[in-house]
């Protein structure tokens, strides 16, 4: 979050609540922190269309190296989404 200019003192905020290893209990208190706007900026979200557009925002951005990680079940749709290797 703090390499995408997201304020510090949530950051401090967050890492307050959110130790390592984080059990389930942390990690539910500090979702709670993190506003939708937040979500948002750090992570490609929506339809595959939507998500291949933000992963090109990173891309044009600097990144060298976009990780890809699917939070939902049907894994096979990220994988398609991006097979073409085309952001």
């Amino acid at each position: 979050m703090k390499a995408s200019g997201v304020d510090q003192s949530l950051l401090d905020e967050i890492g307050e609540v959110l130790t390592w290893p984080a059990g389930p209990e942390e990690i539910r208190r500090a979702m709670k922190l993190v506003p939708d706007e937040v979500v948002q900026l750090i992570t490609a979200a929506g339809t595959p269309d939507e998500c291949r557009a933000k992963v090109r925002e990173y891309v044009e951005a600097g990144s060298t190296c976009p990780i890809l990680y699917p939070l939902g079940d049907d894994v096979p749709a990220m994988i398609d989404a991006f097979a073409d290797g085309k952001f």
